[in-house]
Parts: structure tokens; C-alpha cells; sequence
């Protein structure tokens, strides 16, 4: 499975005494430190829209929970829900913070995840994908780069044990196969320890069983990612997988809007006509 996670410098942290913020407020506080130090807190991108999409949906469920997202999944509420609104104004307020990479709009995936590579930026706000190349035996910052949950905020009503991700891959059975029964066996097979143990070790992929890896022949971002989420209570999916490519990639290209300036209600009023209209 992948999983977003909060990843930081350890040394450029060390450099101004600062610590993996465990709320927004600490949060803001690394923001304001590491700017008045020339430091670019966040890389962070909006050429891909999906990259800093997922940033907005792990602070709608740290806010408003699951109910936000799941009654507009199931078409009993709306994109105008109060969370949904909080969150705007809280990427809004970061932008106006400087939180974010110099001229983010126009910046790719792979832009912005060389800039933290390279030690331009203090954090990353991405999914575990990623660790295999800011992680990996290349990576300049292999040995100073460390993982965190995303933040809490005052008065959310999230579980600060919910992970934002999706399963890594998903395997299906032909109806009109003749050998069921081996093909459940075969299914079956993937996610026993030590085939997941395997796995882990050849790709850096996190388990989805609490199979016992050797530290030595996994990434130990992998090990400390994994350690994290033995807490997990529950894990919800990237908007653009679960609502599928139309509706999701709106949402993603709505919150692009919304960091550029535009008004979160009348972003998401125009979202939420668009829902309306081809779901």
C-alpha cells in the first residue's frame, strides 16, 4: 500500500531547533522560522494538480473526519461542508505565509521533489511512493531525511491515526476462469508475511501485514514509515481514485484554483454543479 506522510530534514530542523510539527500551530511556527532564515518550509508543486490535491484532502479529514468526503461520495452532501471551505482557507493562508516553493503554480512533481532532494526545501507532503527515491542509496539527503504523520488542528474532529493512501495494486479473478480455487490460493498467497517481507525488501513497498523485515535489506525510511502506522485505525483513499478520473480530476484542479487565489465558496459551488452534473 501507499501512504502520505510528512517528510523533513532532519538536519536543516537541527539548524533552527525546530522539531516534526505535530499541529498546524507548530506547523506555522517551522513555516515562519525556516522563512525568516530563507528557507523554503514546503516543497511543493501545482503542475500536476493531484500532487497538492492529496495535501487538501489529509487536512479535510484531520478537520471534518471521514463524513465530508464520504456524503459526497455517496451523494447525500455537498462540496460546500464547512470542511471543505476550512481547508481552502488553510492552504490559503499558508500561500500567504510563504509556506510553499517559489512560484508553486508552474512547478512539477519532479521539480519539487528535487528541490527537497537537494536540501532547498525543509519538508515534503507526499505519498510513500517517493521514499524510494529520497530514501534510496542515490539520494543526497538519504541519511538527514525522516518521516511524521501529517499535523492535527484545534477543534478537528479527525483521527490522528487515520493514514491517507490507497492499495499499491489490486488483483481480480476472471469469472469465466475454469481454476478458481488455485487462483484464490494464488491470491491469498500476496498477502501472507512472508511473501509481504519479499516484497518490502525488493521494492520498498510498506507491508499490509505486520510481517517482520530485516532492517538491512529494507530502506530505513520503509522501517520508519512502517512503525508509524502500526497505530493506524484506518486508512482513506486519494479523492481522484475513489471518485474516478472526471469528478476527481476537478476536485484536483479546483484546489489548484483555490491556492491561486480563487474563493474557496465560490470554487467549490461551482465543484459541486459540476458533481451534480456528471456523477
Amino acid at each position: 500500500m501507499n501512504a502520505t506522510g510528512l517528510f523533513y530534514n532532519q538536519q536543516i530542523f537541527d539548524q533552527y531547533g525546530l522539531k516534526p510539527p505535530g499541529t498546524y500551530e507548530e506547523l506555522k511556527h517551522a513555516v515562519k522560522v525556516l522563512r525568516d532564515n530563507n528557507v523554503t518550509p514546503i516543497a511543493f508543486g501545482a503542475k500536476n494538480p493531484w500532487a497538492v490535491a492529496l495535501v487538501a484532502e489529509i487536512i479535510t479529514n484531520r478537520i471534518g473526519g471521514n463524513e465530508p468526503y464520504d456524503r459526497v461520495f455517496e451523494g447525500t452532501g455537498t462540496w460546500e461542508d464547512p470542511a471543505f471551505i476550512r481547508t481552502s482557507e488553510i492552504l490559503q493562508e499558508l500561500v500567504a505565509m510563504k509556506a510553499f516553493s517559489e512560484g508553486f503554480l508552474g512547478l512539477s512533481y519532479d521539480e519539487f521533489v528535487a528541490q527537497f532532494m537537494n536540501g532547498q526545501a525543509a519538508m515534503l507532503i507526499m505519498g510513500s511512493w517517493v521514499m524510494g527515491t529520497i530514501g534510496g542509496d542515490s539520494s543526497p539527503i538519504k541519511d538527514v531525511v525522516h518521516v511524521a504523520p501529517f499535523p492535527v488542528f484545534e477543534g478537528g474532529i479527525g483521527d490522528p491515526n487515520t493514514w491517507l493512501g490507497q492499495p499499491d495494486r489490486s488483483l481480480v479473478i476472471s469469472k469465466e476462469a475454469k481454476n478458481k480455487e488455485d487462483l484464490i490460493e494464488f491470491i491469498k498467497m500476496w498477502s501472507t508475511d512472508e511473501v509481504q517481507a519479499e516484497i518490502a525488501e525488493r521494492t520498498g513497498n510498506l507491508t499490509v501485514t505486520k510481517a517482520q523485515l530485516d532492517p538491512g535489506k529494507v530502506l530505513p525510511l520503509g522501517v520508519e514509515l512502517a512503525k508509524l502506522m502500526e497505530s493506524m485505525s484506518q486508512m482513506v483513499i486519494f479523492y481522484d481514485v475513489g471518485l474516478g478520473a472526471k469528478i476527481g480530476d476537478e476536485y484536483n484542479n479546483t484546489i489548484v484554483s483555490i491556492l491561486a487565489g480563487e474563493s474557496p465558496a465560490e470554487a467549490f459551488a461551482k465543484l459541486q454543479k459540476y458533481t451534480e452534473e456528471n456523477r
